[in-house]
Order: C-alpha cells, then structure tokens, then sequence
C-alpha cells in the first residue's frame, strides 16, 4: 500500500452511518482509507485516542460586511468559523437596500477578495433585490456556482421587503434556473 500522507490513528470517527472506532488515511489532501491501518506507513502520524474525528463542517448562511455596517468581513468569518471546525461557508451578499449594483457584480467582487484571503472554502447565496431586478441573471449566477437565493418579505424600510407580484416572479424564476429560494417569511405590513 502507497503510504499516506497522515494518518489519524485511534480516533472515534463520525460518518454519516454513526461513529465508530478507526483510522483514517489521508493522500493528496484527501481521505484516503478509513478502518484498521495502524501498521499503515505514514509520513505524518496523529493520535487522535478519545478524540471525535469529524468531517469538515458546511455553514450555509453567514452574514458579512457588504458595502454594510456589518462588523465582519469576509476574512474575519471565515477564520471565525474555521476556529469552529467549518470548513465550507456560503457567504450571503445583502448590501444596502439602495446598494446599485446587483448579485453578478457582487460575486465577481467577493470571488475576487476571497481568491485573496480566504482560509477555507466559500461560496455564495444572494439576495434578490426587487430594485435591482436581477432575474434576467439567475441562469448566469446559477452557471457560475451561485445555487441559493432569498427574497424578504419585511423590512419595507430599509429597502429590502418584496412585493407579493415580485415574490412569484422571483419563485418562477428560480425554478426554471434550477436553484434553491429561501423566504424570509415574516408579514412586512404587520410587523414593520
């Protein structure tokens, strides 16, 4: 057997089949091997003896500072949540309810700062800003990576809630693209 590059020796490994005792084999940055290799050859060793051995964590939906008053950039949550253990976040893009550029701007702009500071991997969901009216870029965005979008239905004041006609528009149209829609629901004109 080709030696690993690490291997995690006697650690209580969580799958998504429950957790058990083993080892995991790691070449090219990726797991290579899991189960009994502790005779295995390894250029680098970790005992991981009562220790969880986890798979990288997925943060779907991360607030950060675009063109905001957010406090956090891009860098500062990503590190924050690498110290958690996540290695994948998907970063929202919600400027300014007056912000006057729309989703594919943004993302080019973000993929930009990111491709220079990122810690782990990122990516993207958008917001769908009736002003704006992006739906004419939902195949693009959903091309380039950009799956996840939202919509509001509160905040009249600071721009961002939706029309009930825009709402529908916006569904139809991130069905057709193939995409995922997230609502936040709340009723603009009974709570703002």
């Amino acid at each position: 057997m080709e030696p690993f590059d690490l291997l995690v020796t006697n650690g209580r490994v969580v799958t998504s089949e429950g957790v058990w005792r083993a080892d995991l084999g790691v070449r090219n940055g990726k797991v290579a091997a899991l189960g009994d290799l502790r005779d295995a050859a390894a250029d680098q060793r970790l005992d991981a003896s009562d220790r969880f051995v986890l798979p990288g964590v997925v943060d779907p939906h991360v607030h950060f500072r675009v063109h905001s008053l957010h406090t956090d950039d891009l860098r500062d949550v990503l590190i924050a949540g690498a110290y958690g253990g996540v290695t994948t976040t998907i970063a929202f893009l919600l400027p300014p309810g007056d912000f006057p550029r729309g989703p594919v701007e943004l993302v080019r702009e973000f993929r930009e700062i990111g491709a220079r500071e990122a810690v782990t991997d990122f990516g993207f969901h958008a917001w769908l800003n009736e002003a704006a009216d992006p739906l004419d870029d939902l195949p693009s965005l959903v091309a380039a990576g950009v799956t996840s979008f939202k919509i509001f239905l509160a905040y009249r004041a600071l721009g961002r809630m939706a029309s009930d006609s825009y709402f529908l528009r916006v569904a139809q149209a991130v069905a057709e693209a193939r995409g995922v829609l997230m609502v936040h629901a709340e009723d603009g004109a009974v709570i703002d």
